[in-house]
């Protein structure tokens, strides 16, 4: 999702790495509607694999907050508070924008799904609404329990916020934190997560950015044949990350998947799944051909609408886009009409909803941090590395 950073701490490509995610999940769910107007893209099947997507904007956002935490002077109490209102009020504005179309009856997914036969179509917007439900959903449900009734999109919101706050306490208490966030992912892993990928892609991405802060950035004072060569492994690296995301999209039985069978104590999508996007997270700033191509005009304007893009990318296509294609009868048509109309209604909800849930969330850290200066009469939290921020900025931006 995307982070409620400060202007110093923007990353162009990490922005545009952000929108590519989210249409990668429409098109998954157009594919799951049976909508998808482009057949089987060979080998590039990670254009329609959601759950790498969901797995890079877990890297991200893992490797985005350790970096906030990192540079900011906010206590843990004020940063924590942040990201949840951050989160949640975006949110709660779709789960409530939801619930209206669901009272007025504008959803015709599961018209479709009797139409074509697709299952997934029909799993969702098949009960009563009630505005007080939905206000309370988007407010607290969906960060106790990975799922919604109003939009199924937000069961990353629970992992979205409870991850951030482990990444913070981690940032503010530990020290050789990209060790302690890589050991916590495997300690996840074999603890009986196997399943639930979201921790562990967390804290790996977490893990990231310290192996760029420590390690890897000064590779940009460097001489130009050693930014070259490292530019090139960087693209290598990369190329592997989507290649890893673009399982199972490609045929298990492949030649280019047949070792990741044999991986030891992994399923393939296992491996997948947790080490795709934080390999591409990682690698991603120093190749200069994925730098240039995710940092984009257009890319960089994905990224900017992108949280709002996959909070009402659902509702829109199971209105919109399933009256659409009842209407045209034509997926590229269908296609068109939908994508068209979340990028419409994205810009709008980022400009009026998004923006200044982030500005509101940020004065909510500050009066909190006011607070405590006034009731303990101290400028600052002790829970935070004050003498990293003073004697060493990164220079990933």
């Amino acid at each position: 999702m995307q982070p409620d950073l400060s202007r110093s701490s923007y990353i162009p490509y990490f922005d545009g790495l952000r929108g590519f995610g989210a249409l990668i999940v429409l098109m998954t769910h157009m594919g799951l509607s049976g909508l998808f107007p482009f057949g089987d893209l060979k080998p590039f099947q990670f254009f329609y694999n959601g759950s790498f997507a969901v797995d890079l904007f877990f890297a991200l956002s893992g490797c985005v907050m350790a970096m906030l935490a990192h540079r900011s002077s906010e206590s843990y109490a004020a940063i924590s508070v942040r990201r949840y209102v951050r989160l949640a009020l975006p949110a709660t504005a779709a789960c409530l924008l939801s619930a209206l179309i669901l009272l007025s009856g504008l959803y015709y997914n599961q018209k479709l799904a009797a139409f074509n036969g697709s299952t997934w179509l029909a799993l969702w917007f098949n009960s009563h609404a009630n505005l007080g439900m939905a206000l309370r959903e988007g407010m607290i449900r969906i960060f106790e329990h990975p799922v919604s009734a109003y939009d199924s999109s937000l069961w990353t919101m629970m992992f979205e916020l409870w991850c951030s706050l482990v990444i913070f306490a981690g940032v503010y208490l530990l020290r050789f934190r990209w060790l302690c966030f890589t050991a916590a992912a495997i300690a996840t892993y074999y603890v009986g997560l196997k399943y639930m990928i979201a921790p562990i892609s967390f804290c790996i991405g977490a893990a990231t950015y310290y192996l760029r802060y420590w390690f890897l950035d000064p590779v940009e004072t460097s001489s130009r044949t050693v930014r070259t060569a490292v530019g090139t492994v960087a693209t290598i690296i990369a190329a592997y990350g989507f290649y890893l995301g673009s399982y199972p999209g490609l045929s298990p039985d492949g030649v280019l998947y047949r070792w990741l069978l044999f991986t030891p104590g992994l399923s393939p999508w296992q491996w997948a799944s947790a080490f795709g996007g934080p390999i591409i997270v990682l690698a991603i700033g120093w190749s200069p051909i994925f730098r240039w191509l995710f940092a984009c005009r257009v890319m960089r304007y994905l990224g900017r609408i992108s949280f709002a893009f996959y909070l009402l990318h659902l509702p829109i296509l199971c209105s919109l886009g399933a009256w659409s294609y009842l209407v045209f009868r034509n997926a590229m048509v269908t296609f068109i009409i939908t994508t068209g109309a979340i990028l419409v209604c994205a810009t709008l909800f980022e400009r009026y909803i998004d923006r200044p849930s982030i500005r509101f969330s940020r004065w909510v850290s500050q009066w909190i941090d006011r607070h405590e200066q006034l009731r303990f009469g101290r400028s600052a939290s002790p829970l935070h590395p004050e003498h990293e921020i003073q004697h060493k900025q990164p220079v990933i931006s």
